[in-house]
């Protein structure tokens, strides 16, 4: 069996990024991986890693606000619109606030982490079919993404 851990370089500034609660149950052999533009004398690693800077395109973007409210044994946890961006393309798609996001093109959003998952491969102009529930009843609506503002 075999455990990759992935943390932020600020992780391994103490120690190993590995949190000591789950490194004292490993009893396999650890190796720290670090980039080469971010190593210090505070960060210790076993391999550096050459590569060449490189950018992600931008991820499309719905043009709202979200909240998200808890999760209780009634019902799971909800993303709700709570503002829309006068720039974006959502409000003439339809939503609107207090709107509560169920599903992003068929699979379903119980957090806003992931629905920002679901953007990841997403690109700007792309539209995205949006399942949502306002004042109880579910509508879906087709809703073009915006660049990063």
């Amino acid at each position: 069996r075999q455990l990759v851990v992935l943390a932020g370089v600020g992780h391994v500034s103490k120690e190993n990024g590995i949190p000591p609660r789950l490194k004292r149950r490993l009893t396999c052999r650890q190796s720290v991986v670090v980039p080469v533009s971010t190593t210090s004398e505070d960060v210790q690693a076993d391999w550096l890693l050459l590569a060449e800077d490189a950018e992600l395109p931008p991820a499309g973007k719905l043009g709202v606000l979200l909240e998200e409210s808890a999760k209780t044994e009634e019902r799971p946890a909800q993303v709700l619109v709570s503002k829309i961006s006068p720039e974006s393309k959502a409000d003439e798609a339809g939503l609107q606030e207090k709107d509560l996001i169920l599903a992003m093109d068929g699979q379903p959003v119980a957090s806003i982490a992931a629905l920002k998952a679901g953007l990841l491969d997403k690109k700007p102009d792309e539209t995205v079919l949006l399942k949502i529930s306002r004042n109880g009843k579910e509508l879906e609506m087709k809703v073009e993404l915006m660049n990063e503002q």
